[in-house]
């Protein structure tokens, strides 16, 4: 091969290589032919070579870039059973509460307190209200057409038993003197049924003198607002005190006692019959209705017992018990009600008898589960 064109194949595979250096190929070495070798005679001079870097883009790109560490999955917790709410400003037990346009009102309470808060759900927040006339605890309160109507109760501790019924007007923060009960009690019951309102058992102190004499009861009551008169009604299977009481389907069911015997009142027929007893006695248990199942707290399983923490579960279209996870706290007497599907567990007292000290002021929320 002649010395001309083995400098054109020289200066031809240069080129190539600078081609694809500018198209951002990787650098490769030149290779000269093997067969065809350049005379030691002749010197030839180099093609200078010039690396020019290629300019760096300040644009993003168009691409999605792939990220250096994948995002944390967090899976959605389960609902919480309890939850811890703002604390009642008035420390007590055996008041009784009811609700009145999503708002709770707790009403009275042991040592003949007069006092009546509002709790609102939404805001988690109290208001005080007007006071109830008639100081009682270990009484009952109801709601017919928006009012909400406080029965009987002790007003003190060991004190005779009360027939007052007085009607608490939320929109006018006003209370208003209704008949008497035809029987004085304390630690009872009252449901409301078709506009009425049936009260149950408890008990009668007669004179208020001491720890006797007083009679358990198993009398029944049916108050109507309409008239503002008071019927006796059939009596319960047995007699009852410091127990509760929920509707289902228009019956009545009346829960715990110093037994496990639990019966249901139908009004239409003004008959009594006995359901499934609970797992163990309740007493001073509250009970509340939610889709379609009764949910019993705490309580104490015997007399001067300690307060509990159980929660039981009942199923009226089975007529069985079920035992559920305990509460956060151990106590008995307090009162619940159900907002928007939530039971809120208000008050009570978490010491054993003679002295249920210190009262409590607490309120914890309660989502049943499905």
């Amino acid at each position: 091969m002649s010395r001309q064109k083995v400098l054109q194949q020289v200066v031809g595979l240069t080129l190539i290589g600078l081609f694809f250096a500018g198209c951002g190929a990787p650098a490769t070495a030149l290779v000269l032919p093997t067969d065809t070798p350049i005379p030691p005679t002749e010197t030839l001079t180099p093609i200078p070579v010039t690396d020019t870097p290629i300019p760096t883009s300040t644009t993003s790109p168009t691409a999605t870039s792939t990220p250096t560490r994948m995002p944390t999955m967090t899976a959605t917790p389960a609902p919480q059973l309890w939850d811890r709410k703002t604390s009642m400003p008035t420390a007590r037990y055996d008041l009784s509460t009811s609700v009145v346009d999503g708002k709770i009102y707790a009403i009275g309470g042991m040592g003949g307190l007069t006092v009546v808060e509002e709790y609102d759900p939404a805001t988690d927040s109290w208001t005080r209200k007007a006071d109830m006339p008639t100081g009682r605890g270990f009484l009952s309160t109801s709601v017919v057409d928006g009012k909400i109507y406080a029965m009987g109760g002790n007003d003190s501790w060991w004190g005779a038993s009360l027939a007052a019924v007085e009607m608490y007007d939320p929109a006018t923060d006003t209370w208003t003197k209704k008949a008497d009960m035809i029987t004085p009690r304390g630690w009872f019951a009252t449901s409301v049924v078709n506009g009425k309102i049936y009260a149950m058992g408890g008990d009668l102190l007669e004179d208020g003198t001491g720890r006797r004499p007083y009679t358990t009861l198993r009398s029944v009551e049916e108050y109507d607002p309409a008239t503002n008169t008071w019927t006796t009604k059939a009596d319960m299977g047995r007699v009852r005190r410091a127990f509760h009481s929920v509707v289902v389907d228009e019956k009545i069911y009346a829960l715990g006692s110093f037994s496990p015997y639990n019966e249901i009142y139908d009004p239409e027929t003004d008959t009594w019959e006995k359901i499934a007893p609970m797992p163990s006695s309740r007493v001073g248990a509250p009970a509340s209705l939610v889709n379609g199942k009764i949910y019993v707290f705490g309580g104490e399983e015997e007399k001067i017992g300690p307060p509990t923490s159980v929660v039981y579960e009942y199923d009226p279209e089975t007529d069985t018990w079920a035992i559920l996870p305990e509460m956060p706290y151990e106590a008995f007497y307090m009162s619940s009600s159900v907002v928007d599907g939530k039971v809120y567990i208000i008050g009570g007292s978490e010491e054993i008898y003679p002295r249920p000290e210190p009262h409590l002021s607490t309120v914890w929320e309660y989502i049943p589960q499905p």
